[in-house]
Formats: C-alpha cells, sequence, structure tokens
C-alpha cells in the first residue's frame, strides 16, 4: 500500500498463539511499519481507527472478527475459510475475498477495493439482523430445544437392550 502512495499502517489487536513469530516477520519485512495493540475493553474503539481489516487466515472457524468490523462498518478483507463461503452463499457479498497465501499486491488491491466501501452498507445489515447477541442465542435455544425430542440413535441392537436373565 506505501508503494501506491497510502500512508498505511498494519495494526495488531490483541495476542495470538503466532504473535511472536508475526512480529519478528512483520519487523524483518517493514521495520517500523505495524502496531501492536493490547485488546480494547471496547472493541469498536479500535475499529473505529481502522480503514480496513484484513483477515489472511489460512484458517477459521467463524470469525468473530470479521463481524465485529461488518458491524462497525469497517470494510474487510478476507481469505474463503471457516464459515466465510457459507455467510456469502447464505447472504451474498460481505467482503472482498483474496486467496489464501496471496501475495502482498493481491492483498493491496483487496485493500483498495474494500476501502471503497460497496460492500460495507450489505455487511453491516446483514451482521446487526443475522448476529446480534440475542440472535444468536435464540438460534441457540431453538436447536437445543428441537434436539431435545430427536428419538435417540438405533444402533443398539435389541439383543443388548433385552434384561438379562440369569
Amino acid at each position: 500500500l506505501t508503494r501506491r502512495g497510502y500512508r498505511a499502517k498494519g495494526v495488531w489487536i490483541g495476542a495470538g498463539t503466532h504473535t511472536t513469530i508475526v512480529k519478528r516477520t512483520c519487523e524483518e519485512i517493514a521495520p517500523g511499519a505495524c502496531v501492536w495493540i493490547d485488546p480494547p475493553d471496547h472493541v469498536g474503539d479500535a475499529l473505529a481507527a481502522l480503514d480496513c481489516l484484513v483477515l489472511a487466515s489460512p484458517s477459521e472457524g467463524m470469525s468473530l472478527a470479521l463481524c465485529e468490523a461488518w458491524a462497525a462498518g469497517v470494510p474487510t478483507v478476507a481469505t474463503p475459510v471457516g464459515a466465510a463461503p457459507e455467510l456469502e452463499r447464505a447472504f451474498g457479498p460481505l467482503t472482498r475475498r483474496v486467496p489464501v497465501g496471496a501475495t502482498p499486491v493481491e492483498l493491496a488491491e483487496a485493500v483498495e477495493s474494500a476501502m471503497a466501501r460497496g460492500l460495507v452498507r450489505h455487511a453491516r445489515e446483514v451482521t446487526l439482523r443475522e448476529f446480534t447477541a440475542a440472535r444468536m442465542a435464540r438460534r441457540w435455544a431453538d436447536w437445543l430445544s428441537h434436539s431435545r425430542t430427536l428419538s435417540p440413535p438405533r444402533s443398539v441392537s435389541a439383543a443388548s437392550r433385552a434384561p438379562s436373565r440369569r
């Protein structure tokens, strides 16, 4: 991005399993270009300072970071891993997609595209409608209620259920 005329800084919020390696690698590639901060009490405070959230992970589950960025109206760039492809099938494009292992040029192009904010409004609307704590808790409650009414599996043979005659 700096080669494209942007005054860009990478911001790493929080810590994870690979933080030490990531910090060392970032400093080797772009000395002084990254900022490392502890997670704030209110993630929205940190998100408000971002122009774009990049989640270039090789694997994810249901990324809370993406949902938080969408809810805050922050453009996102992400790899098609975890729940992201399923969400996009259900709701349409929510993020600018990059392949796993994207090159710096691919990432820069995606960030520029994401910052045009074409997807931000849609992603925010979907998130605030579908992924609030109350909505997700309701889905879990419905699922748990439904799962209690299911019959137990029939994998146990009739002979093993018969009372012993000893």
